[in-house]
């Protein structure tokens, strides 16, 4: 469905969306935040699919830790692994005037790994 141009001359192409909801009180949940919340979930959900898949090795690759102890401490390296590689997103991306969504987190990863021998990764 197109719109009417705006200001600028500038058509929008667009979508109907439909919400289907148990948040019922308008005044409580105003209709006009939900298309936010909703890109803001899926970019939750992307994170979430990258630090599972891409950094963990997939869905079948289970943590190795055996106790509560170290898989907490396992799952916050790949937390902070995570972190940096998205600061890493963030510095390339300021350096080519781009935006940081724009840049694929997995070719970030692999780039990455490129670059990090297995004795700079395990020298004490």
């Amino acid at each position: 469905m197109e719109s009417e141009p705006d200001e600028h001359g500038n058509r929008e192409v667009s979508e109907l969306f439909c919400l289907v909801t148990t948040l019922l009180d308008p005044d409580a949940y105003p209709l006009r935040d939900f298309p936010e919340l909703y890109h803001e979930r899926w970019t939750l959900e992307t994170a979430i699919g990258d630090v599972e898949t891409r950094l963990r090795g997939g869905a079948e690759v289970v943590l190795r830790s055996g106790r509560p102890d170290l898989v907490y401490q396992e799952v916050y390296a790949l937390l902070c692994v995570y972190q940096a590689i998205r600061a890493l997103i963030v510095a390339g991306a300021e350096h080519a005037d781009l935006d940081p969504d724009r840049i694929s987190f997995t070719r970030t990863v692999q780039a990455a790994a490129r670059h990090v021998s297995d004795d700079a990764a395990f020298s004490p």
